[in-house]
Protein backbone atom coordinates (compact mmCIF):
# COMPACT_ATOMS: atom_id res chain seq x y z
CA UNK A 1 0.00 0.00 0.00
CA UNK A 2 1.03 3.57 -0.52
CA UNK A 3 2.55 5.64 2.25
CA UNK A 4 0.54 8.65 1.15
CA UNK A 5 -3.16 8.75 0.58
CA UNK A 6 -4.61 10.80 -2.21
CA UNK A 7 -4.75 10.92 -5.97
CA UNK A 8 -1.05 11.46 -6.69
CA UNK A 9 0.37 9.36 -9.51
CA UNK A 10 2.74 7.44 -7.29
CA UNK A 11 0.18 6.83 -4.57
CA UNK A 12 -2.44 5.78 -7.11
CA UNK A 13 -0.07 3.40 -8.88
CA UNK A 14 0.82 1.58 -5.65
CA UNK A 15 -2.74 1.03 -4.48
CA UNK A 16 -4.90 -1.95 -5.37
CA UNK A 17 -7.67 -0.88 -7.69
CA UNK A 18 -11.09 -2.38 -7.11
CA UNK A 19 -13.20 -1.66 -10.17
CA UNK A 20 -16.75 -2.84 -10.68
CA UNK A 21 -18.16 -3.22 -14.16
CA UNK A 22 -21.73 -2.88 -12.89
CA UNK A 23 -21.57 0.48 -11.07
CA UNK A 24 -19.72 3.71 -11.93
CA UNK A 25 -16.23 4.33 -10.56
CA UNK A 26 -15.59 7.87 -9.30
CA UNK A 27 -12.29 8.31 -11.18
CA UNK A 28 -13.02 6.31 -14.33
CA UNK A 29 -16.40 7.79 -15.22
CA UNK A 30 -16.72 10.97 -17.20
CA UNK A 31 -20.15 11.79 -15.75
CA UNK A 32 -20.89 11.00 -12.08
CA UNK A 33 -23.88 8.85 -11.14
CA UNK A 34 -24.42 7.66 -14.70
CA UNK A 35 -24.34 4.11 -15.99
CA UNK A 36 -20.84 2.63 -16.24
CA UNK A 37 -18.94 3.02 -19.54
CA UNK A 38 -18.83 0.29 -22.15
CA UNK A 39 -16.29 -2.50 -21.78
CA UNK A 40 -13.83 -1.03 -24.29
CA UNK A 41 -13.84 2.43 -22.73
CA UNK A 42 -13.51 0.94 -19.26
CA UNK A 43 -10.59 -1.24 -20.36
CA UNK A 44 -8.74 1.68 -21.97
CA UNK A 45 -9.14 3.83 -18.86
CA UNK A 46 -7.92 0.99 -16.65
CA UNK A 47 -4.90 0.53 -18.92
CA UNK A 48 -4.03 4.23 -18.55
CA UNK A 49 -4.26 3.91 -14.76
CA UNK A 50 -1.94 0.91 -14.73
CA UNK A 51 0.77 2.56 -16.86
CA UNK A 52 3.44 4.43 -15.04
CA UNK A 53 4.37 6.80 -17.84
CA UNK A 54 1.92 8.72 -19.97
CA UNK A 55 2.77 10.05 -23.44
CA UNK A 56 2.95 13.61 -22.11
CA UNK A 57 5.47 12.66 -19.43
CA UNK A 58 7.51 10.71 -21.97
CA UNK A 59 7.50 13.72 -24.34
CA UNK A 60 8.77 16.00 -21.57
CA UNK A 61 11.46 13.56 -20.48
CA UNK A 62 12.82 12.16 -23.77
CA UNK A 63 11.20 14.14 -26.59
CA UNK A 64 9.07 13.18 -29.56
CA UNK A 65 11.61 10.87 -31.16
CA UNK A 66 11.45 8.43 -28.25
CA UNK A 67 7.63 8.42 -28.36
CA UNK A 68 7.81 7.64 -32.08
CA UNK A 69 10.39 4.90 -31.47
CA UNK A 70 8.20 3.22 -28.84
CA UNK A 71 5.15 3.40 -31.10
CA UNK A 72 7.04 1.85 -34.02
CA UNK A 73 8.53 -0.82 -31.75
CA UNK A 74 5.02 -1.81 -30.65
CA UNK A 75 3.91 -2.13 -34.28
CA UNK A 76 6.81 -4.32 -35.41
CA UNK A 77 6.48 -8.12 -35.21
CA UNK A 78 7.67 -9.59 -31.93
CA UNK A 79 10.53 -11.72 -33.22
CA UNK A 80 14.32 -11.61 -33.36
CA UNK A 81 14.30 -9.24 -36.32
CA UNK A 82 12.54 -6.45 -34.42
CA UNK A 83 15.69 -4.93 -32.92
CA UNK A 84 17.52 -5.05 -36.25
CA UNK A 85 14.63 -3.34 -38.00
CA UNK A 86 14.26 -0.76 -35.26
CA UNK A 87 17.97 0.05 -35.49
CA UNK A 88 17.35 1.33 -39.03
CA UNK A 89 14.91 3.95 -37.73
CA UNK A 90 16.55 7.36 -37.41
CA UNK A 91 14.27 9.87 -35.69
CA UNK A 92 15.37 13.46 -35.04
CA UNK A 93 13.49 16.48 -33.81
CA UNK A 94 13.62 19.70 -35.77
CA UNK A 95 15.76 20.48 -38.80
CA UNK A 96 19.14 19.69 -37.24
CA UNK A 97 20.23 16.09 -37.80
CA UNK A 98 23.51 14.43 -38.85
CA UNK A 99 22.15 12.98 -42.10
CA UNK A 100 21.36 16.23 -43.95
CA UNK A 101 23.82 15.40 -46.73
CA UNK A 102 22.16 12.02 -47.35
CA UNK A 103 18.70 13.40 -48.15
CA UNK A 104 17.44 12.69 -51.66
CA UNK A 105 17.33 15.84 -53.79
CA UNK A 106 15.92 16.66 -57.20
CA UNK A 107 17.37 19.79 -58.74
CA UNK A 108 18.78 20.85 -55.38
CA UNK A 109 15.38 20.58 -53.65
CA UNK A 110 14.96 18.06 -50.83
CA UNK A 111 12.26 15.44 -51.46
CA UNK A 112 9.22 16.16 -49.33
CA UNK A 113 9.83 19.91 -49.00
CA UNK A 114 7.79 22.53 -50.82
CA UNK A 115 8.42 22.68 -54.54
CA UNK A 116 10.16 19.33 -54.93
CA UNK A 117 7.53 18.01 -57.33
CA UNK A 118 8.04 20.98 -59.62
CA UNK A 119 11.79 20.29 -59.61
CA UNK A 120 11.11 16.67 -60.60
CA UNK A 121 8.85 17.80 -63.45
CA UNK A 122 11.53 20.18 -64.72
CA UNK A 123 14.09 17.36 -64.75
CA UNK A 124 11.66 15.04 -66.55
CA UNK A 125 10.90 17.69 -69.19
CA UNK A 126 14.59 18.33 -69.80
CA UNK A 127 15.18 14.56 -70.13
CA UNK A 128 12.34 14.29 -72.66
CA UNK A 129 13.83 17.11 -74.73
CA UNK A 130 17.27 15.56 -74.56
CA UNK A 131 16.02 12.14 -75.72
Amino acid sequence: MSQTLGLTRLAYSRVWHQISASKPHQTLTTQPDVTPPSLGRLASRIAVLLMELTMDALMEKHGGSEVLRKAVRGMLPKNRLRDKRLARLKAFEGDAHPYKDNLVRFGGVVVGSEGWQQAVEKIRESDKKRL
